[in-house]
């Protein structure tokens, strides 16, 4: 596997909830199929279907190529330190030297329920890596960080973002900084 460059056995591999994939392919089907129906209708009887038909392959191909790259989206845990490997490819590796220490908390987001999140943090409060309940499983996050060997701290109740934001705001994304931000 990636990581400093040796191959390094893997103590935990953990990867996305693969129902997102699901949910996403429903969603492209429901909002694709319409759509090109009424479009192939109109089409096909003047003899224009060509353009129609060549805008749904760009499409297929966007959802194929996505698919695809969620499907290689994951984060391992070696003896060495912890890889990345992003929706877009990127990889990037934290040695364990670096990880001081890791945060598990329930993100409380408006009348949703809470969802568990990681936070791995390194030194100067420096967030390394992050897991969000909405993507990863709770067992999964639950593994990873325990398998870094970092102290982990959990906060026992739900926090609010807004809560986050005011206590902790480097460790959230920029988005989630923002004051024009939906909760």
């Amino acid at each position: 596997m990636v990581g400093s460059g040796k191959n390094v056995p893997v103590k935990v591999m953990i990867r996305p909830r693969r129902v997102l994939f699901w949910r996403g392919v429903l969603a492209y089907v429901m909002i694709a199929a319409p759509i090109f129906v009424v479009l192939y209708w109109i089409t096909v009887p003047r003899g224009t279907w060509g353009w129609v038909l060549l805008a749904h392959l760009i499409l297929l191909a966007i959802a194929v190529f996505s698919g695809w790259r969620f499907s290689r989206t994951r984060m391992w845990a070696t003896s060495e330190g912890l890889t990345e490997r992003a929706f877009f490819g990127r990889i990037h590796f934290t040695p364990l030297s670096e990880i001081n220490r890791c945060i598990i908390l329930q993100l409380r987001r408006s009348a949703v329920d809470p969802t568990p999140q990681l936070f791995i943090v390194a030194d100067q409060d420096r967030v390394v890596g992050r897991l969000r309940g909405e993507y990863w499983a709770a067992e999964d996050i639950e593994k990873l960080a325990t398998a870094l060997g970092a102290p982990i701290r959990r906060l026992e109740r739900p926090i609010s973002l807004d809560e986050l934001q005011r206590n902790h705001a480097g460790m959230l994304y920029w988005f989630e900084r923002s004051p024009f931000r939906q909760a």
